[in-house]
């Protein structure tokens, strides 16, 4: 005997409401469009607009739907100007080092106090990536810090972060417990 025909008693009654749920949820998809209300944008830099769903959207101008001059466009022949291509930017990148670090001093004669830097976690350290993982969050090389420092390097018993006193060692944190000097009790 056959778990349908066991249970058939309340299964069938079960799949009757199931198929009759699925009609009643569709039913306003089957039903002629209804009037629907307006729709009113109340965005704070504009004026109230009005949008009604059961109007169509505006119609592009015929300006915008020509296609001769792009088309007229691409007949012309390259002139020396549309042949090279754009000129590489410019970079500083002795400017760009210095935007990652704080100021030594912060208006009059203040100098900025750096947070003491994060404790690391553990390193992670795959084929396609190395990260360093610091206060809950995984950082890359290169990357800054919430503190300020900047990840200079990985290495596999810990990392150097470039500070304002120069380049800082984090060691790896380890979670052994250290014995008493008699030995485990």
């Amino acid at each position: 005997m056959s778990f349908a025909e066991r249970n058939k008693r309340w299964l069938l009654p079960c799949l009757g409401l199931l198929f009759a749920g699925v009609l009643w949820m569709n039913l306003p998809a089957l039903a002629p469009e209804a009037v629907k209300a307006p729709v009113v944008n109340l965005d704070s830099t504009k004026a109230p607009i009005v949008e009604r769903p059961d109007q169509a959207p505006e119609a592009p101008s015929p300006e915008d739907n020509d296609t001769l001059p792009l088309l007229l466009a691409g007949r012309l022949p390259l002139n020396e100007a549309t042949r090279r291509p754009p000129r590489a930017p410019e970079l500083h990148p002795d400017q760009w080092v210095r935007l990652c670090q704080a100021p030594r001093a912060l208006g009059a004669g203040v100098a900025k106090v750096w947070a003491p830097p994060p404790v690391l976690d553990f390193l992670l350290e795959t084929p396609s990536r190395r990260e360093a993982w610091m206060n809950g969050k995984p950082y890359r090389q290169g990357d800054t810090l919430e503190g300020g420092y900047v990840l200079k390097r990985i290495g596999p018993g810990g990392v150097v972060l470039s500070g304002p006193a120069g380049d800082l060692a984090v060691p790896l944190r380890t979670t052994l417990a250290k014995t008493p000097a008699g030995g485990p009790s």
